[in-house]
């Protein structure tokens, strides 16, 4: 395999995104099923508490706004809840009953504004960082 992709954090997300319509051409049909299937698992399970850890980040921001009544930690809980949600949905369509080329299709399409939302995300985490610190 040519021309490895490389990235971390927010810029690797958008390396990520824009890889994606790539993997029909880059892997074989049986190497796609496999890649998709492990990319399910890595998002939804490997020890992330699911959707990357999203789930998670949400649990405690909606913790974190109902003990303090920061609306900044409301505002970023529920975009960690929308984030959960969109990392769940590109697990659900990797492992869907379909080919891999209309799963990497789609794929694509439901990843296309992940590196907004997430931005958005790191955004107002370091507003409520703010907060807190005042």
């Amino acid at each position: 395999m040519t021309d490895l992709v490389h990235g971390a954090g927010l810029d690797g997300l958008s390396v990520f995104v824009d890889d994606l319509r790539r993997w029909h051409d880059v892997f074989t049909p049986t190497q796609l099923d496999t890649v998709l299937t492990a990319l399910a698992a890595f998002i939804d399970k490997a020890g992330t508490g699911g959707s990357l850890f999203r789930r998670l980040q949400a649990d405690y921001l909606h913790y974190l706004n109902q003990r303090t009544g920061l609306p900044i930690a409301g505002q970023a809980a529920d975009l960690y809840a929308q984030l959960t949600q969109h990392w769940h949905d590109l697990a659900r369509i990797a492992t869907t009953d379909t080919c891999t080329t209309t799963r990497v299709t789609a794929l694509a399409d439901t990843a296309e504004h992940l590196p907004e939302l997430e931005q958005q995300g790191a955004d107002l985490l370091d507003l409520l960082a703010r907060e807190l610190n005042s």
